[in-house]
């Protein structure tokens, strides 16, 4: 749905219009970025009862949220919101309803405080980390890189284990798996050149 939403709505002209308008814009990749996914697909939940993806989260401008969806098609249908019926009410919402906008908005920052507030636990012991370590060794593909059988997919978080792991213990194989990996990833199909 990710893809159908990118296509129908923010490929769109007309829906980029509207969002340029009203909005600032900011695309997350929950795969680099699971943090912040984590944070908005919490509210989603909180506010919806459902979450999933494609994942919209409309804030204030201090960065409080006030509304949260997943898929919406560009038109009005099935039930449910197109864009080009939301991002209008959306904004006039904004407008004309400052109040119960801010008043719901700080609602949801404190409710999510309390939900994501946890007490610091003790540090993690070695083990643990020895583990996770063993078992991406384990299941390392040293012919083309990556961890398991194909189809594989980028694991940014498990190259950013094996990097942590590699300056915390001078572990080269840590490291070596990571460059083999990352090699094989830009002489493969997924290389992708940036800027």
């Amino acid at each position: 749905w990710c893809h159908v939403m990118a296509h129908e709505s923010f490929e769109d002209p007309a829906v980029a219009e509207l969002m340029n308008e009203h909005f600032v814009n900011i695309k997350v990749d929950r795969e680099e970025r699971p943090d912040i996914d984590g944070i908005y697909m919490t509210v989603c939940q909180m506010m919806t009862g459902s979450g999933g993806w494609p994942l919209t989260i409309v804030m204030t401008p201090d960065k409080r949220p006030f509304f949260a969806g997943t898929y919406f098609p560009k038109e009005s249908r099935f039930g449910r919101a197109g864009m080009t019926q939301l991002l209008p009410q959306l904004a006039k919402v904004w407008r004309e309803q400052r109040d119960e906008v801010d008043a719901s908005a700080d609602t949801i920052a404190t409710e999510l405080v309390k939900f994501t507030t946890t007490a610091k636990g003790d540090d993690m012991d070695d083990r643990y980390l020895n583990t996770a370590a063993l078992q991406l060794n384990q299941r390392f593909d040293e012919e083309h890189g990556g961890f398991g059988d194909a189809p594989k997919f980028p694991s940014p978080h498990q190259l950013t284990f094996l990097l942590r792991f590699w300056r915390r213990e001078a572990d080269e194989w840590s490291k070596e798996m990571v460059v083999r990996t990352l090699r094989a990833m830009r002489m493969g199909g997924v290389y992708d050149q940036v800027g």
